[in-house]
């Protein structure tokens, strides 16, 4: 849903024609965990030829019921005191759509996706099917080998990826630092011993893509 409303910029605008530019601001919700499940369909035993993907948004009726509920969540705050002083007019879906029918038709003809692809190296127990680090970060059967990213949650977190990552990373960072992480490699080498080296592989931002 975009409002118009003021908003702080990071820095100076000169405004557009004598009257001044107009101040929008953009308010959106979106679903962490869905009902609905995509697909993806290999059509062509060419390795290179690109396999039918679907999406499958909204399809399960409790997902476009939670984004309709949204759309009434976000109009009650934009009611509140002292936002609504600020607040000429909702450009999306609007005011005058007001029926559950209509409300549904918008979400359906305006739905969207924003993806941060996580899970595909989860973490888990040595030996599981799909468990590739453990708690630790450390990549099973290898020595002085960590990954820290989106990519080892096994689970969907209900808040920007990015932030969790990043609370991840640090704590992995801190145990690597400490000596808490189990590998032996990273114990204090014996005299005339070269110490053996440690690899991490670790990204501070969201892996995203649109």
């Amino acid at each position: 849903m975009r409002r118009t409303a003021p908003h702080r910029p990071c820095r100076r605008r000169r405004p557009r024609g004598r009257g001044g530019g107009r101040r929008r601001a953009a308010a959106g919700h979106g679903l962490s965990r869905t009902a609905s499940r995509g697909g993806i369909e290999i059509v062509s035993r060419d390795p290179d030829a690109a396999p039918r993907i679907g999406l499958g948004l909204l399809e399960h009726p409790d997902d476009l019921r939670r984004m309709v509920s949204g759309i009434h969540h976000m109009r009650q705050v934009a009611k509140s005191s002292p936002l609504r002083n600020h607040i000429k007019a909702e450009t999306w879906p609007g005011l005058v759509v007001t029926t559950g029918a209509d409300l549904e038709r918008a979400v359906l003809e305006g739905k969207n996706i924003c993806c941060h692809a996580i899970g595909t190296c989860v973490m888990g127990r040595e030996r599981t099917s799909a468990a590739v680090v453990d708690q630790s970060g450390t990549v099973h059967g290898t020595d002085g080998l960590y990954v820290m990213d989106a990519l080892i949650r096994p689970d969907i977190p209900e808040l920007p990826t990015g932030t969790t990552t990043m609370m991840s990373a640090e704590r992995i960072a801190d145990d690597l630092r400490q000596g808490d992480c189990p590998p032996d490699n990273l114990r204090e080498p014996a005299a005339g011993q070269r110490p053996a080296r440690t690899h991490v592989a670790m990204r501070f931002c969201q892996t995203s893509y649109a």
